[in-house]
């Protein structure tokens, strides 16, 4: 949902710069970005998230820290 509201408030921002013929400083910049380049920002760093969270795990031993010292269940007969 952080991601919608994002988009949402660059593009809200575009409209509002180009509406209110703003042409310098902060909003100007938000309001030409451009969204196709966002996205690939957003994607990246969805990617990026997931290989530290997978570096994490794997070299981290999440696993086992967190199964140390539980017992297996018992079959049932």
């Amino acid at each position: 949902m952080a991601i919608a509201l994002i988009i949402g408030a660059v593009e809200l921002i575009s409209i509002a710069a180009d509406k209110l013929s703003i042409a310098t400083g902060p909003i100007a910049w938000i309001g030409g970005l451009d969204l196709n380049y966002v996205g690939h920002v957003i994607v990246g760093l969805f990617g990026g998230n997931w290989v530290v969270a997978l570096a994490v795990w794997r070299f981290g031993r999440i696993e086992e820290r967190r199964s140390r010292g539980l017992h297996p269940a018992e079959a049932a007969d």
